[in-house]
């Protein structure tokens, strides 16, 4: 039979206050009843249990009878196959969903975020369990993360990372249903708004990027000449590696223009997967590399395929050389780059040029080329059209004034004369 308690903890406390050990000199005995309900129960092998339940004892008195009655269904021969799972502590699966995740390939900065916000709605919520990860967990954290001031994006990401380890569980037989099935994205002001560069912004950049490195180390540092730059400063190993660097800063910025990769895209392209003579030079990435897994061949402009045909001679790059040496913290540099370029790095209606502004700016320019949408989005590799003519295209970029001279002309004919029915001719 089961039944509910409330155990007596005996503690023994020094002079202060504070619990010390039994023998302890001076110390007091002192008995006092747990806040916690605990339930007693009689599990499917005879033996007597006692586990803790919680402080209400309407709810206590809730959980020991599923409890007793999880035992009876298994007297009877029913057996839940997700009770093992349940009861198993949150961080093993968590460590098998990261297993699973690593066995699919994908690339290191996604599953390190998704885990991160994984595991902080879990720490949140308190979760222990899977029995205790639901809806009402998430709903408080994106409450919370709300009044924080975090953005709708940022909230929905958190939402993400959480919904798609449930149905990694509901797959993997962890779970029977999915608990958050029932939340969906939320919508709110867009945080981040990007700009495209102008073709004029995009030669001052290169420019930037290609001198800052050599700049930097030219620059008086201390003394009455602070601030300005030397011609001839620094030994020439020192300058050769600075030309170097930018060489392949300024690259780093046309490739991520002119073939419109992803930072991580770039970051993984290597010299065997170019194709820079014959008629059509080209790159192929695989799937591995890409951020839909998708193998992709993409075109290449003639003069970039010649600047990286350049590059790799002049740096003895072979087959699996990784072609550039994309940071990290590229961000960052970019930022000091258009600061020495004199961009703005956000303008008066707050929009910003960060890294992946430079994908907005190859779709923009293929909207101002009078580049086929449909061909746009193949070049952009969007699954969705919207995705390239809305988000991805800037129409501060496009000629108006060229679209109204395309409309066509339509006369309305004489106009009737407000005075009666005679029309001005």
């Amino acid at each position: 039979m089961a039944n509910l308690l409330k155990p007596w903890v005996v503690r023994y406390l020094d002079a202060d206050g504070r619990q010390v050990r039994k023998g302890t000199e001076g110390a007091r005995k002192t008995k006092k009843q747990t806040p916690k309900w605990y339930g007693q129960y009689t599990d499917l092998d005879g033996k007597r249990r006692r586990v803790p339940l919680c402080t209400d004892k309407a709810a206590a008195r809730q959980m020991l009878a599923k409890i007793e009655r999880e035992v009876q269904l298994g007297r009877a021969g029913v057996h839940d196959p997700f009770a093992d799972h349940r009861g198993k502590p949150i961080a093993t699966h968590v460590d098998a969903y990261e297993a699973h995740l690593r066995g699919k390939d994908v690339c290191d900065e996604h599953l390190k975020e998704t885990l991160r916000r994984l595991r902080l709605v879990l720490d949140h919520g308190k979760v222990r369990t899977l029995a205790g990860l639901n809806a009402d967990v998430l709903d408080r954290f994106l409450a919370l993360k709300a009044e924080q001031g975090t953005g709708a994006s940022m909230r929905n990401a958190y939402l993400s990372s959480a919904k798609a380890f449930c149905r990694w569980c509901v797959l993997s037989g962890r779970m029977a249903a999915d608990p958050l099935a029932r939340l969906k994205r939320g919508k709110g002001e867009i945080r981040r708004r990007r700009r495209a560069l102008t073709e004029e912004e995009l030669v001052a950049l290169l420019r930037a990027a290609r001198d800052r490195p050599l700049r930097e180390i030219s620059i008086v540092r201390s003394g009455r000449n602070k601030g300005e730059v030397l011609a001839f400063a620094g030994r020439p190993d020192v300058r050769a590696r600075a030309k170097l660097l930018g060489w392949e800063r300024s690259l780093i910025y046309k490739c991520l223009v002119l073939t419109g990769l992803r930072r991580n895209e770039l970051k993984a392209l290597e010299v065997r997967h170019l194709t820079l003579t014959g008629r059509r030079p080209c790159l192929a990435l695989p799937g591995s590399a890409t951020k839909n897994k998708e193998a992709t061949d993409l075109p290449l402009r003639a003069d970039l395929a010649r600047d990286l045909a350049d590059w790799i001679q002049a740096t003895g790059k072979t087959d699996a050389d990784r072609v550039l040496t994309v940071p990290v913290n590229l961000y960052k540099i970019l930022r000091r780059d258009l600061e020495l370029a004199g961009i703005a790095y956000k303008d008066d209606k707050g929009r910003t040029i960060d890294v992946h502004a430079l994908r907005h700016t190859t779709a923009s320019h293929l909207s101002k080329g009078r580049v086929s949408p449909r061909v746009a989005q193949g070049f952009m590799r969007h699954a969705d059209i919207k995705l390239t003519m809305q988000t991805y295209t800037d129409p501060s970029l496009l000629d108006e004034a060229e679209a109204l001279d395309a409309l066509p002309d339509l006369p309305l004919g004489p106009q009737p004369d407000r005075r009666g029915d005679k029309a001005i001719g």
